[in-house]
């Protein structure tokens, strides 16, 4: 390969103005990463603005509202020990089973009917 012919064609030329392109364009993906976190932050506080502080105010509860919670807590308790008796009874089931799919019902699926009771 001769090197007059590199020269003739202007080689060095191209193959500088080539590699300033691309050391450009890595340059520019570089301090694009570097700066995609602030630019992502700064779009999360506009998204997402903080909430205004709550005041405390002076007014007391009301007077029922002792009891009413003790009723919430109380009924609360009652349905999970209701709950709680139903599970122990073996012939109520909890939760129900979906209904066969229209594959398992055309044989083109193998199903398991013992893995599920």
């Amino acid at each position: 390969m001769n090197m007059q012919l590199v020269i003739d064609g202007d080689g060095f030329g191209i193959a500088l103005t080539g590699m300033a392109i691309v050391f450009s364009g890595l340059a520019g993906v570089s301090i694009f990463i570097a700066i995609l976190p602030r630019f992502l932050a700064g779009i999360h506080a506009l998204a997402n603005p903080k909430p205004k502080p709550v005041t405390k105010t002076s007014a007391a509860p009301a007077a029922g509202a002792a009891d009413q919670d003790y009723a919430i807590q109380a009924a609360i308790a009652y349905v999970i020990d209701a709950e709680r008796e139903r599970m122990m009874d073996d012939d109520i089931r909890v939760i129900d089973l979906p209904a066969p799919s229209s594959w398992s019902l055309s044989n083109k699926m193998r199903t398991f009917p013992n893995r599920v009771k």
